[in-house]
């Protein structure tokens, strides 16, 4: 699996360098870093994300999944709920909100 994954995020960093402000290509990074257990690059992603377009519904998701990988989810639940508030149709943060909310019973 460690070849793997080390084969996907390569292929993602070479697409986040030719196109670099592409939200999508960040959160998967992002997301194979979470996989990976790889904090320090799933923070360098979300970073960049912010500062490319800090109000995209899925910057928001990806926030909150780093809140929900800290046992934050108070945190995580309210960045979901920005994500939907930017875009009512945002399904991945409907989702995890619907995956914190349940933990939380």
């Amino acid at each position: 699996m460690q070849g793997k994954t080390e084969n996907s995020s390569e292929k993602y960093r070479i697409c986040s360098e030719l196109i670099p402000y592409n939200i999508y290509v960040l959160y998967r990074i992002f997301s194979l870093s979470l996989l990976t257990n790889n904090l320090k690059q799933s923070r360098l992603a979300i970073d960049r994300a912010i500062k490319l377009r800090p109000n995209d519904s899925l910057v928001f998701k990806m926030q909150g999944d780093q809140y929900a990988v800290m046992k934050d989810s108070k945190s995580a639940m309210k960045m979901y709920e920005k994500g939907i508030t930017v875009n009512k149709n945002c399904f991945r943060c409907l989702e995890a909100l619907g995956d914190v909310s349940a933990s939380e019973t």
